[in-house]
């Protein structure tokens, strides 16, 4: 990635070098964890203050930046999801706790049996595929394929 695509041999070597791409396992991890690598001529490592996760390549930034810049969005999908759960469950539970025994109380145990044996991956692409895929099939474009809204 940051050599051009006509880089000689001599320069990919120098960037692996560099990168200590060639050095055994142990002391990457070691160069990363207590050194880091060098940005902008200076070490830093996870050690170190600020702790540093390493440099992007790609979008040419540290990648702390990079995750502290996600964190608003990250931080409102989550209280979202937190509010809109506890006041399902809440709901759901009140409910079936005042009928104990019936189709209700049953019906709800089971879906929470199932959803809870569930991993959340399998939960998220199964949801993905049913409130994108499945309703822009049907015309109705209610959820994006992705980015933050």
């Amino acid at each position: 990635m940051l050599a051009p695509e006509n880089a000689s041999q001599q320069t990919v070597d120098s960037i692996a070098n560099s990168l200590r791409l060639n050095d055994p396992w142990f002391v990457q991890l070691w160069h990363y964890v207590v050194r880091g690598p060098e940005i902008k001529g200076t070490p830093t490592g996870l050690l170190n203050w600020p702790p540093s996760l390493g440099y992007s390549y790609r979008e040419q930034r540290p990648v702390t930046d990079l995750i502290l810049e996600k964190i608003p969005a990250t931080l409102s999908l989550a209280v979202g999801a937190l509010v809109l759960w506890i006041a399902l469950t809440i709901l759901l539970g009140v409910y079936a706790a005042r009928s104990p025994g019936s189709v209700f109380d049953a019906v709800t145990s089971g879906f929470s049996y199932v959803f809870l044996s569930i991993p959340t991956f399998v939960t998220g692409v199964i949801l993905l595929f049913l409130l994108y895929y499945q309703l822009s099939l049907a015309g109705l474009k209610w959820f994006p394929s992705g980015g933050y809204v």
